[in-house]
C-alpha cells in the first residue's frame, strides 16, 4: 500500500507542477526493470495489486508487491541543486532554519507557493524582488518544494 501511494503522489507531483520529466524506471524485486519515456507513459494500478505501464508501444504488468523502486528522471526540469542563472529558482541558505532568500525572481511581486513532498500546500504568498527573502520559521523540519514564477526549487527546513 506505501508503495502504491508514493508512486500515486509522484504522479500527482509531476502533473501539478508542470514538470516534463525525461523517464521513468520501475524497479522489481526480482532484479528486472521497466522504464518508460513519460511523454508515452501510462501507469494504471488495478483492483488486483497490479500495476501496468504503458510505454507507448507495449505494455507491462506486474504485482505491487513486486515494486521496490519507481524513479523519474526530473534532472532538466526540477532543480534540487541551487544553481545561480538565467530561468533558475535558487533558494538560500538551504538548509534553512528561518529565513530564506532567493535569487532569480522577475522584477516585481512574485507568488510564492511551499508544499509538502505529499502535495499539500503549506504557504502561499508574495514576495517583492526588492527584498526576496521569506520566513519559513514556522514551518516543521523537513523536505518540501518551493515553486515561484513558473519555476520549482527543492528546500530542506531544519
Amino acid at each position: 500500500m506505501k508503495r502504491f501511494l508514493v508512486a500515486l503522489f509522484l504522479l500527482a507531483v509531476t502533473g501539478s507542477f508542470s514538470m516534463s520529466a525525461q523517464s521513468l524506471t520501475v524497479f522489481l524485486g526480482n532484479g528486472g526493470t521497466l522504464s518508460a519515456d513519460l511523454a508515452n507513459a501510462k501507469i494504471t494500478f488495478g483492483s488486483n495489486s497490479t500495476m501496468t505501464l504503458w510505454n507507448g508501444t507495449s505494455e507491462s504488468t506486474v504485482s505491487i508487491n513486486n515494486v521496490t523502486k519507481i524513479t523519474f528522471d526530473l534532472t532538466t526540469s526540477m532543480p534540487t541543486v541551487a544553481n545561480f542563472g538565467a530561468n533558475q529558482l535558487s533558494i538560500f541558505p538551504n538548509p534553512a532554519e528561518d529565513v530564506i532568500r532567493f535569487q532569480g525572481l522577475p522584477m516585481g511581486v512574485s507568488v510564492v507557493s511551499i508544499y509538502r513532498l505529499d502535495g499539500m500546500l503549506v504557504f502561499s504568498g508574495e514576495v517583492d524582488a526588492k527584498s526576496p527573502m521569506l520566513n519559513v520559521g514556522g514551518l516543521a523540519a523537513g523536505s518540501y518544494l518551493v515553486r515561484a514564477n513558473g519555476l520549482t526549487s527543492k528546500l530542506v527546513k531544519r
